[in-house]
């Protein structure tokens, strides 16, 4: 499934009904505020519409945070994300990471015993090389990823690791779990209604191959 026009007015319209539109950076810095919406997106699959939905929000006043996934075709072409990260960085928004590792090297190793290890390592090199690019990532959000097959979540991950150690603030989901309050467009359709709930901070997450733009 996928969104139209219309239901992209009327999400325009939610988000209108914010104080504010922030990162997920901004939460983890302390603003729990339940008159804000922390929104985030997930960059599964389609880079250029990232950028879009990055444009139309910056034309509203919203900020937000955009997570590159590192086991997507878009991100082999460093010139190409690069300049498209730093496009959306331009307009106010945060660059975090969709981390995948552990479907690296579900792939990669038969022995189970090596994964999490082999995932941080996995994790901290495309760390290292955004940072090295020029980005501060200081945030993380899991993806599905196929290591779903083995019976393991990419979430999985941080009981075998601390954030810090990785140079990062903060887990999306975490953040989302202590907020009480979540609104998601898994597989191209709302999961709950567009509704902010009295005294409890919305967290929301869009996939923008989902939506109308670009």
């Amino acid at each position: 499934m996928s969104f139209n026009l219309a239901q992209l007015e009327a999400f325009d319209r939610f988000l209108g009904t914010a104080e504010a539109v922030i990162p997920c950076v901004e939460a983890c810095h302390g603003n729990h505020s339940p008159d804000v919406i922390v929104l985030r997106h997930d960059i599964d699959a389609n880079l250029e519409k990232a950028v879009a939905f990055a444009e139309w929000e910056h034309e509203r006043g919203y900020r937000s945070s955009y997570f590159a996934l590192h086991t997507a075709a878009y991100f082999a072409d460093k010139p190409a994300l690069y300049d498209a990260l730093v496009h959306i960085e331009s307009l106010g928004h945060e660059i975090g990471i969709h981390h995948d590792a552990l479907s690296v090297v579900c792939e990669r190793y038969s022995d189970p015993d090596v994964w999490w290890d082999a995932a941080i390592d996995v994790l901290r090199l495309e760390l290292a090389e955004m940072r090295a690019a020029g980005f501060d990532v200081v945030g993380c959000c899991a993806h599905g990823g196929n290591c779903s097959r083995h019976g393991i979540s990419n979430l999985d991950l941080w009981d075998h690791a601390e954030l810090e150690d990785l140079g990062l603030e903060y887990e999306a989901y975490f953040l989302k779990r202590e907020a009480g309050a979540h609104l998601s467009d898994n597989h191209g359709s709302w999961h709950q209604p567009l509704a902010l709930i009295p005294g409890k901070q919305l967290h929301a997450l869009c996939h923008p191959q989902h939506w109308p733009l670009g």
